[in-house]
């Protein structure tokens, strides 16, 4: 598997994709797919599953096409879109997965709060029944300053990594109970 800088390291992948349960059945997105060792990892766990990849960087798009042209029974749908502006080629997603930018190598510490709501809005309006996120950052301040501005998500907290020197956090998100 070919990777860019910034990358997740395999292992870590495959936790977080482990924690997150995929079925065959689920719509899974990785609203910031880099190389896509996520859906890799997806692939992996539930090998009928519908992968989604979307990266604003048409580098990473073609690095993940490349990766991923024979994994899973049919290869995944990677668009080279902001994720802050899914369109319609995208609905009915079950499953959320995502490395969210840490500010260090890409992005700013400074507007990940922001950003971080934005990706979370724009993949809770593409859902489908039963929706989940398990979504890793090592930057928790801004995720929970992005949480607490929503208000319709809850977290739970699955483990702690640290990731290229730097301590991560995954958590897993659901609908809060209405």
């Amino acid at each position: 598997m070919r990777e860019r800088e910034g990358s997740l390291p395999p292992a870590i992948a495959a936790a977080l994709v482990f924690s997150a349960t995929p079925t065959s059945t689920d719509v899974v997105l990785d609203p910031t797919c880099g190389s896509g060792t996520l859906l890799a990892e997806i692939s992996s766990y539930a090998s009928r599953a519908k992968r989604i990849g979307t990266d604003i960087d048409p580098q990473a798009i073609a690095i993940a096409t490349e990766n991923l042209k024979h994994s899973g029974d049919e290869p995944p749908l990677l668009l080279n879109v902001d994720s802050r502006n899914l369109d319609a080629k995208i609905s009915e997603v079950s499953l959320v997965v995502a490395n969210l930018p840490f500010g260090i190598k890409f992005g700013d510490r400074k507007t990940n709060a922001e950003l971080y709501q934005s990706i979370f809005e724009k993949c809770y309006q593409v859902r489908g029944p039963k929706w989940r996120a398990a979504i890793l950052t090592s930057d928790k301040t801004s995720l929970d300053t992005a949480l607490s501005r929503l208000g319709f998500l809850e977290s739970q907290e699955l483990f702690r990594v640290k990731i290229r020197g730097e301590l991560a956090v995954a958590v897993l998100l659901t609908s809060r109970a209405k």
